[in-house]
């Protein structure tokens, strides 16, 4: 990784690009590598889609600054918002040494690789990295192009999830990513080094072909909405998670912080990961003076936002014991 630089003197930030397609695990990175490098400062952009900003409660800032702006891709309405992020925090008298951007799943990273070239006395950007979740790439490469793009125009491919494969589905995700892109190919560890993947360009490297490219294009949304779910209440967890086992098969991607009632009284945070078929659900400490309240993000194909609504309002402690109390038990509380 590159020494300590400070932007008002040395002119240039360095900067990685993580992309990925939605679930692949890009967040999960980031905070591997701000944990990587507790002596380090980085500066985080995280892009997400909907009106409630989710990526600062999953990824951990040890020393650092994290920057969201949602309502838009990064490649398209949101480019300049990430621009202007940048630039506020290159003024800030807080110094960093490295600016990380994650861009959202279904962002085509380039133009916002471009975004960093065109200003090359201002910004160096060190590596583009993709994110490749082995379980779902095959399926959802063939259902959106930019899944592909991602993997095209990257330094480096990292294969996540890849422990739950047998290892001829592995080699079969393996060779597919090798058709797509020369970048090198690595199975995404607990004890994969990192350093690696913030500044040592390779031989073919994506922001050189970013740069020669004339003309450039991919679908990208296509019939991809998304859904905000918000809670002041705190959450029944046996309804809650009658709620998510009975997500539309539509749903691509779902993430948040639920606000759960306990038996005791008490309340409890947790991190909510949908990534196709898969849910995971894990308890966390809140922060200091951290509000109390749920915010998800659902997003997929043909969903109906005023149905996931209404069912996940129903998941709220005072309207499953209200049901109870009043008329036939609609949501078990175990």
């Amino acid at each position: 990784m590159t020494g300590f630089v400070d932007q008002k003197q040395m002119g240039r930030i360095p900067v990685t690009l993580i992309t990925g397609f939605l679930g692949a695990g890009k967040s999960s990175l980031i905070n591997r590598l701000i944990g990587s490098f507790p002596k380090r400062r980085f500066a985080v952009i995280v892009n997400e889609f909907g009106e409630v900003p989710l990526e600062s409660q999953i990824i951990r800032s040890h020393k650092g600054d994290i920057y969201e702006f949602s309502n838009g891709c990064m490649c398209c309405v949101a480019r300049n918002d990430l621009m202007r992020a940048v630039r506020r925090l290159a003024q800030r008298e807080e110094r960093f040494d490295h600016l990380v951007v994650e861009a959202s799943g279904l962002s085509d990273p380039v133009p916002v690789a471009r975004s960093f070239l065109q200003q090359p006395e201002q910004y160096s950007l060190q590596t583009v990295v993709c994110v490749v979740d082995a379980v779902s790439f095959l399926q959802y490469r063939r259902e959106f192009p930019v899944a592909e793009t991602q993997v095209r125009f990257s330094d480096f491919v990292l294969i996540s999830k890849s422990d739950s494969l047998t290892s001829k589905r592995i080699m079969e995700v393996e060779r597919e990513v090798a058709r797509i892109s020369p970048a090198p190919l690595v199975r995404l560890g607990p004890r994969t080094p990192l350093a690696l993947y913030l500044d040592d360009v390779p031989q073919h490297s994506a922001t050189r072909r970013v740069a020669d490219l004339k003309q450039h294009s991919v679908a990208v949304h296509g019939t991809v909405s998304h859904c905000t779910l918000s809670a002041t209440e705190p959450i029944d967890p046996a309804a809650f998670r009658r709620f998510v086992d009975n997500l539309p098969e539509g749903v691509i991607r779902g993430k948040g912080v639920v606000h759960f009632s306990g038996k005791d009284g008490r309340r409890y945070k947790a991190i909510l990961q949908v990534v196709g078929a898969r849910r995971e659900l894990d308890a966390v400490r809140w922060k200091r003076a951290e509000a109390r309240r749920s915010d998800l993000l659902i997003i997929g194909r043909g969903i109906d936002p005023q149905a996931l609504t209404q069912q996940f309002l129903q998941c709220r402690s005072s309207t499953v014991l209200s049901d109870e109390q009043t008329g036939p038990r609609k949501l078990c509380v175990e």
